[in-house]
Order: structure tokens, then sequence, then C-alpha cells
């Protein structure tokens, strides 16, 4: 019997935006077992014949891995070319019941919509040769099926156009649908392969919350799922620093996720999952029914390593013979597709190190592609339209409240029953409209967090203190009054709540002002030209690539990290390093992302891509900045956590007490007695407030890091902040630290000319400043000699110099002390000199001497005197000759005992582990790669800006501006200035919440706090954290 052609008559899979309709010609038995559950019904009898200029678009996170026993289990666990196997688990089949199909117990309410089980998907374009068909036995191919006693089985043979193309056509784990699929809810029943206990603890962690569908599939958490992803959200609505504990808290309910960052200030969220057990927008979605914030995926989402991404348009229709259609090189994958009625948008994910964005774009050019500029997400509007939503609604509870203020303390005629009509009116439209997001709020923490919030208390308070007013006006309305409604109490604790929020937001705001400097300060567009300047084009600033030729006009903006290939100029650098004077730029000069080209047009060559240049690791580092944590946050986020039920406990022992008062003390009547305890009870209930307590760090250390990039340091984490100021010890490295790191060759002794060519070839392939000065040196004494051309690979031995075979010679550069040249009588003679040298050898046989100075930094000297001014110990530790270190010792007047000279990296992190033994807390200082295991060993790394990426990624801080003094001098003072400011922050929030609850519960007899007045609390205790922390900008830390 020949298998029915199918066409599926399911109405999401067909004709819809983001949707891929799969081609009905390729399907096999596993096919329409699977399409069957999605509303497929077969049309008529096929024969399977498929033209092979058919493009067919296969949608699927993975291929299939290798199959146990002939069946593959997960989906989600392998790459692309781990398997070619076609996979059986959803229709059942699997090594016991592969010859019995019929057997398995799999259910079609189990299945997704789609047959993948809701692995997240990926397109890849897969182009097909005729599928033939033939009578195979069961056992030749486990998607074959029996009917009716007759075997039948569809075998496709297929070529893959992208390098790797499994079995489409044998495969029931595709899904065709982009998105996500929906999870049902039909758990009674378990796929055949499952165990009993993985069914469990699976329901376990993905029990369904308030109507909230399960995250995995059964059993896909227990297989391990797929690679771990970065996502980025956005989270709208956080108008108060305790609302971070609760995202983290909504965001960890969800299996596999983890490293949770909430960042309050710019309204973003970042975690890592795992493919396949959870999903990005199930992630936003428990986000926002747990906590009641707009949550949404982000574009920006987080790519690892080098790989990045480009958006492509392609147009549909487009016919392309198949010998012509392009193949995908490595490191280049399709992430994502959507479809719309003209085209198609590709997320294309390449490998920045294995090929550039323009060598993937000119892939799809034959498909009439074109490049999409990515959506650039800003976090300031974001939290405008915040700040304006919570403006709003002050505005307009203040124009309500204001009557309902006059109606009740203005000397007027007495109206009772007019005015409280009125009053009722405009309290009630107060309740609703700025209560409403409180009570959402309240109960979603309450009953899907289980946590008992501020939100819950204001709301406590408001509705008891509406609720009762509501009553005693409705009884003064029928003549049985006992009480006078207090309307402008829930109106007024209301109205005040929203406007501390709304002050707490702008100041939230105005801290990221860093993060905005540093997005504004990257150009959209650039000017391409070519290699000799004669042609120039516009393109996209994602395009660029290294060693591309841009054209930086006067007065605009350095697009990327480079060097200046023609033209001179002055370049403006305050934004990044502080420095207010224009510094001169000429050819071979490095010029940095973000700086400002003021005096006249250049061309620069590109040395780093756009997502990678100096402006992106910074905005980077200050994003990281904002979300760090220090150790005392944890125990404040625990206290604010705690607040709130330690403060309804008091608030009912307050009224229990009031009561007591009354009756015994007083000798009120119980109606008199309980409305004055009400009335006590409410304002201690609203006045606390743990926003102050949970803002006391991360305000002070985002001010902090802002007022650092202005002053040129740059601060990569939080805990550097913190221990900075402790410091006790100081080790430099010499080159590039303490000098210039700019060497020059002053002595030089040639012993073999034949042998220039060799020495420039040998030291041309190392990006050392030693071996650099000696390169430009030959170049401009021997000018009429080049490189040698060389066989194989110049090794660079970190802290020793360079070698190669040449002809079965053994080329070797670098320490006259790696080399074993000390006893040769150039050494001695240059060593006089206190010259950094730099010899060659072949073989044994010294061909080439240099001796080469390092100026030292005109600031070098005071920072010296800075730090011993503070009592802090000054040390140098180097590579260079110990002479060489001795003589820059004794000209910045560090103790000669207390400079090393020769240290490998290993002797530098031994220095290093011996002074912290000794007790000392070690800052160490460094530029180079060799610095970069001191710098990681160090109590405190500090890397020099225009060191390597190695040794800023190793540092806890980095120097952006060239002054050491100022660099080290803000590096200290800010550190004081932020603890100092910690604790203050920590101080205001203790005393004020203990004294606020205590004038509230009417511990002190002749001043209390007022209900209508104890919404003021969150404005009273926040401001003051506040402005502490932005007195930075103003004060000398």
């Amino acid at each position: 019997m020949p298998i029915p052609e199918l066409t599926c008559a399911h109405e999401s899979l067909v004709g819809s935006t983001h949707h891929v309709t799969p081609p009905s010609s390729v399907v096999s038995a596993c096919d329409a077992r699977c399409r069957a559950d999605q509303g497929c019904q077969p049309t008529q009898d096929s024969e399977c014949e498929l033209d092979q200029h058919t493009i067919q678009y296969i949608v699927g996170d993975y291929a299939l891995p290798a199959p146990e026993n002939g069946c593959c289990t997960d989906c989600a666990s392998e790459p692309i070319s781990a398997c070619e196997q076609p996979c059986c688990v959803d229709t059942g089949l699997t090594a016991g019941n592969m010859h019995n199909p019929t057997a398995s117990n799999t259910s079609r309410g189990e299945r997704s919509e789609g047959c993948c089980k809701g692995y997240h998907t990926i397109v890849r374009l897969v182009s097909h040769d005729t599928c033939t068909e033939g009578p195979t036995h069961l056992s030749d191919h486990p998607c074959s099926r029996a009917s009716g006693g007759k075997t039948r089985n569809l075998k496709c043979r297929s070529q893959a156009t992208f390098k790797r193309f499994f079995e489409v056509a044998c495969c029931c784990l595709i899904d065709w649908r982009v998105r996500p699929p929906k999870q049902h809810h039909h758990h009674a029943h378990a796929h055949s392969h499952s165990r009993p206990d993985v069914k469990k603890q699976h329901k376990k962690s993905t029990r369904p919350l308030q109507g909230h569908h399960p995250v995995a599939p059964e059993g896909v958490a227990e297989q391990g799922g797929g690679r771990v992803q970065t996502l980025v959200l956005s989270v709208q609505g956080m108008d108060c620093a305790a609302c971070s504990p609760k995202v983290t808290k909504a965001l960890l309910t969800l299996p596999s996720v983890q490293d949770v960052r909430v960042n309050t200030f710019t309204g973003r969220a970042s975690l890592t999952y795992r493919e396949g057990i959870v999903f990005p927008p199930d992630i936003a979605k428990r986000v926002a029914e747990f906590t009641g914030f707009t949550c949404a995926v982000l574009d920006d989402t987080q790519l690892a390593g080098k790989n990045r991404l480009l958006r492509i348009e392609v147009p549909t229709g487009t016919g392309i013979p198949r010998e012509n259609f392009p193949k995908l090189p490595p490191g280049v994958v399709i992430l994502e597709t959507s479809r719309t009625t003209s085209s198609m948008v590709l997320d294309v994910q390449y490998d920045a190190a294995v090929i550039q964005p323009r060598s993937v774009l000119d892939i799809f050019v034959l498909l009439g592609g074109s490049f999409l500029p990515p959506s650039r997400t800003n976090a300031s509007a974001q939290i405008g339209r915040e700040i304006f939503s919570l403006f709003r609604r002050t505005l307009i509870s203040a124009i309500l409240c204001i009557p309902v203020i006059i109606f009740s303390w203005a000397p007027l005629r007495p109206h009772p029953i007019q005015y409280g009509a009125v009053s009722l009116f405009l309290a009630t439209c107060i309740q609703i409209y700025v209560g409403a997001p409180l009570y959402s709020a309240a109960c979603r923490a309450l009953f899907l967090q289980h946590v008992l919030e501020m939100d819950a208390l204001v709301v406590l308070s408001s509705t008891t203190a509406y609720v009762f007013s509501l009553v005693a006006y409705g009884m003064q309305i029928a003549g049985h009054g006992f009480s006078t409604p207090f309307f402008e109490t829930p109106a007024l604790l209301l109205t005040l709540i929203s406007l501390g929020r709304l002050i707490s937001a702008y100041a939230r705001r105005r801290a990221t002002s860093a993060l905005d400097g540093l997005g504004s300060l990257q150009p959209e567009l650039v000017t391409l030209v070519s290699t000799d300047g004669a042609t120039a084009t516009s393109i996209h600033v994602d395009l660029v690539q290294p060693h591309d030729v841009l054209r930086v006009s006067a007065n605009t903006l350095v697009p990327t990290d480079g060097v200046v290939l023609r033209g001179s100029t002055q370049v403006d650098e305050s934004a990044l390093t502080g420095e207010s004077r224009p510094v001169d730029k000429a050819p071979g000069v490095l010029l940095i992302a973000g700086t400002r080209n003021v005096t006249s047009s250049i061309d620069m060559e590109v040395t780093r891509a756009p997502a990678e240049n100096t402006l992106a690791e910074l905005t980077a580092l200050v994003t990281r900045l904002q979300e760090a944590r220090l150790p005392i946050q944890d125990l404040a986020d625990r206290v604010a956590e705690w607040l709130a039920p330690a403060i309804l406990v008091v608030a009912v022992a307050v009224s229990v007490i009031w009561v007591i008062i009354g009756l015994r003390v007083r000798g009120e009547d119980i109606n008199r007695a309980s409305l004055a305890a009400l009335r006590y009870t409410i304002a201690v209930l609203v006045v606390s407030c743990p926003c102050a307590v949970v803002l006391c760090v991360p305000m002070v250390i985002v001010i902090a890091g802002a007022v650092a990039i202005r002053e040129g340091v740059l601060f990569k984490t939080a805990t550097a902040v913190q221990h900075a100021k402790n410091a006790t010890v100081a080790v430099f490295d010499k080159t590039g630290t303490l000098t210039f790191g700019k060497m020059t060759v002053v002595e030089a002794r040639i012993l073999r000319e034949d042998a220039v060519g060799t020495v420039l070839a040998l030291a041309s392939e190392s990006s050392h400043p030693v071996a650099k000065a000696v390169a430009e040196y030959l170049r401009a004494a021997y000018p009429h000699i080049s490189a040698a051309p060389l066989s194989s690979k110049v090794q660079s031995l970190t802290g020793q110099g360079l070698q190669v075979t040449v002809d079965d010679v053994q080329v070797r550069g670098g320490s006259p002390s790696w080399l074993g040249l000390e006893s040769e009588p150039l050494y001695s003679l240059l060593m006089q000199k206190a010259l950094t040298m730099f010899a060659v050898t072949f073989d044994t046989e010294v061909v080439a001497f240099f001796g080469l100075s390092d100026l030292p930094r005109p600031s070098a000297r005071a920072a010296v005197e800075l730090l011993q001014h503070q009592g802090i110990q000054v040390h140098i530790v180097s590579g260079d000759a110990p002479p060489v270190v001795g003589a820059l010792a004794k000209e910045l007047g560090i103790p000669s005992a207390h400079a090393l000279g020769g240290c490998l990296p290993t002797a530098k992190v031994a220095r290093v582990r011996a002074l912290q033994t000794a007790g000392a807390r070690v800052m160490f200082v460094g530029d180079g790669t060799n610095d970069t295991p001191a710098l990681a060993a160090a109590d405190i790394g500090v890397a020099m800006g225009g060191g390597t990426d190695a040794a800023r990624s190793a540092a806890d801080v980095v120097f952006l501006a060239p002054d050491l003094e100022r660099a080290l001098a803000a590096l200290f003072r800010l550190s004081r200035g932020a603890v100092r400011r910690v604790y203050l922050n920590f101080a205001w929030s203790f005393v004020y919440n203990l004294f606020a609850v205590l004038l509230a519960a009417g511990a002190f007899l002749r001043i209390r706090i007022a209900p209508e007045y104890a919404g003021l609390g969150e404005m009273v205790s926040v401001v003051p954290v506040v402005l502490v922390a932005w007195s930075m900008w103003f004060l000398k830390y």
C-alpha cells in the first residue's frame, strides 16, 4: 500500500506569519503518525516524487543524537554533526517494540503541536534528491511500519546543502513551528520508555500553578535538556528596589534556570537556562504571572564566545538552481526564521573567529538577501515610560485626593452627608486606580510566591481604612453613626505611597546616566573606504570587520578601535578617560571607540570589531557592575524580606495594647477604643519601608561606578569598590605601567648583516613592545632589506622570548639571561647603561644585540609618592634585567629592596603570594598578558586601559586615563566614599524604621504619626538614601 500524501488542515500550520509550512511531498510513516495529531489528513496516494530543485525549510534545534538501542531518546543533547540517524521517540518505536509499532503506549494527547516535543527551533535550508521507495524489512529502518500484513518503507537519500543533513522524511521529532509549542495537561500517560520515578520527579518540578502550563514535556528535564543559553529579559513595572527579589524568586521556580541577575536600575533580568527544558516565552510568562510586571524577551540575547548575530531579510519565491544554491560555511548557523507574505527574516549566527559579517551576508546575496539593522533596545526609554506612568498615576491621585482633604480638614459648613458622598466617590477612584497595581502585586506575592511583602501591608491598611470609613458613612446615613468616616486616610496614604515610588524610580533612572552616555557614543553608520582611499561607501557599523579602512570626518565619533592610517588630527577622549585636553593623533597611533575626532578628517584601520571594542567592553562592564552584589546586600535582602511579617506582628500587638489602654486606662467604650487602636494599627502597617534597606548598597555602587568613569576608572566588580581602600601594598609591573611601554632602540650591535632579514622576520611576528621596537628600528636602519620568509611558525615563550627553526637552524630572540649570554662582553657594556636588552642567536652564535630604553610616565613619581603618603608600600616586579629595574626604582623613589628584575610570570605570582602570606592586602598594577596570573592572584588587580585584552579581563579595576596618579587617587577616594555611604545608609534605614514604627505606634505620648501621613514613610526613608549616594557627584567622595 503506498504511503498517502498528506496536507495539513491545522490552521496554525498554514499560511501564517512566523510559521514554516512543511512540503507535503516528503512523507514517511513517522511523519504521518505525528502529523495526524495536528489535524493532518491523507488526501491521496503518492509515490513520493520530489523535484530535485525543491528547497525545503527544516526546523529543529538540533539534529537527532546517536540512537540508543536503535532509537533516539533525546533530541536536544547533541550538536548537528553528532547524529545522522532518524529518531522515533515520539512514535513510541523503541528497541523493544520496533517490530510492533502498535504496542506503543504513547498517548496522542501527550504529544505537543509538532513532533519535536517543544524544542526551540532552528531553520536550515535543505535541498533534497529524488525520493524513492521500495519494499524493505522492518528491521532495515526504524521508521517503517506494517499495515495489513504488508510492509512498506520509504527510504529517502538526501544530500546536505549546508554540509550536514539528516533524514528528514523519517524523523518524527521535527517541530514545524518557529515558536515553542503549547504544552498539554495529559500527564496520566507516559511514553513507553519513561520510568515511573522520572515521571514523578518531573511532575514535581513543573507542577501547574494557577493554571500555568508546565514548561517541559514529560521526562525532558530528567534527560538533561540541551545546551546552556543566556537570556536577557525586559521587566517593566519595577518601581521599587524591593521588586528585584520577587523577580528572582519567580525565575528560580523554573527548571534549569540559574545565575539570575535582576537590575532594577535598567529594568533588565539576565539568566541562564537549558534548551528544551524551558523556553524563553515561558520564562517571560512566569515572571508576568508571578509578579504582575510586563516582561518580554529582548533581541539582544547574549551569545557565547565569539558568536555574533546577523538578521537577514530574504524575499520569498526566489527560484534558484540547485547547483547554484549557496552552502553555509563552518561557523554559520541559521537560528530562527520568521515569515511574511513577501519575505523571510533569518537570524544567522556566525563565529567571528572563523568568518566575518560581510562574508556571511554575501552568502545570502544570491537569494536577494539584505541586512536588517538590529533594533537598539533603549533601557532609558523604557524606564522613562515607567516614570511617566508613575507620574501620571501620582498626579491623578493627587488631584482626586485634594478635595477629600479639604472636605475633611477645612473649616467648611457642616454637610457631612454631601461631603461624605463626594469623598467616598473620590476615595473609591483612588482605591481602584492607584491601588490596583498594589492589590495585584500583593496577591501574586502572597498566593504564588508565599511571601508577605510591604505591598500587602499597604493594601491591608488602606483597605481597612476604606472599608471602615465606608461602613461608618453608611451607618451615618442610616442615622446610627458610631464614628466619623476618614476617607482622607486611605486616599492620602495611597497618594503618598505613589509619590514616594515616583521619586525612588526617578533617582534610579538618574543613576543609569553613565550607561546612557556610553550608548550614545556608538554611531550606527560608518564610511568604508578602499585601501587606497579612492572610493567610499556607507555601511552599518555591525558590518565592520577587522582590517577595514574607515573614514572619520571632523567632529564625528570614532566608530571602533583602530589605528590612524592616513592623516593627522586631535581627538577628544574626555568621555572615556577624563582627559580634558585633545590628544594628538598621527599615523600609527591608537584610536579608541567613542572618542570624538576634533580637527580634521582621517582614515583609520580597524583593529577590533564594534561588538568587542573598548566601548562595547565598557558598556558590558558597567552593566555587570550595576547587577553586581556585595555579600552585605544578601543580608539586607533577608532583613527586608522579614520586615513585613515583623511589622504585621507589631501592628497586631499595637492594636491589642491600645484596645486594652482605651478600655482599662482611659475608660472608653469599645467603639472608641477600637477606633483609636485601628488608626494606630494602620499607621504602623504603612510607615515602615524595606525599600531603603534594599537600596542602600546598589544605589551607592551604581553612583560610584558612574563617578569613576568620569575620573577614568572602571570598576568591574562591586567587591573592588568595597576592598580597594584596604590595600596595604602596591606591586607594579614596569613596562607599560610605570613607563609608557614605548620602547626605543638606543644601542644596536649587528654582528652578521646577512641575518638582518631573519631577525626582522622574527621580531615582526610578536606584539611585545620590545620586539616591535626592534622591528621598527631594523626597518628604518635597513630600508633595503625585507623580512625573510619563515618556513615554520614563530613560538612565543611568555617572559622569555621568541624562537623559530629556519633551514635546520634554531633562531631565538629575547632576554640574554634566557639565551645564556650573561658572560658576553656586549651584555656587560649595555647593562652598565641600564638598558633593556634583546639578543638574537642562530643556534649558539650571537648575531645581534639591542639596547632599549623606556621613559617613565610623567605621573609615575607622583603616583608613588601618593601611595607612600597613605602608608602603602610600593614594589616593582618586572621581566627586565635587575639593573634596569633598579635604575627606574631609584628614579621614582622606590627602595631598591622592593625592586625585582628578571621575573617570569610565575615569579610575579610568587611575589604576590609571599606578600599576602605576610598579611598584606596586595594591589597589583599591570598591563601585559604576562601580568595576567599576578592580576588574578592579587586582592585587587588593576589593568592599564592600553594593556592587553587578557590583562583587562583578569583585573578587577581598569584605568582608562593615562594619568596614573589621578587614577589611583580617584580609586582610593571612591572606595572610601562608597563604603562610608553604605554604612551611613544602613544606619539611616535602621534608625528610620525603628523610630517611625515607635512614632506610629504611639510610644511617644505627645508625638505620633497620623495614619493619613504614614504614606510619607517611603519617601522620607528613600530620599535620604538617594541623596547620600548622589552626593558622590558633588563632593570629593
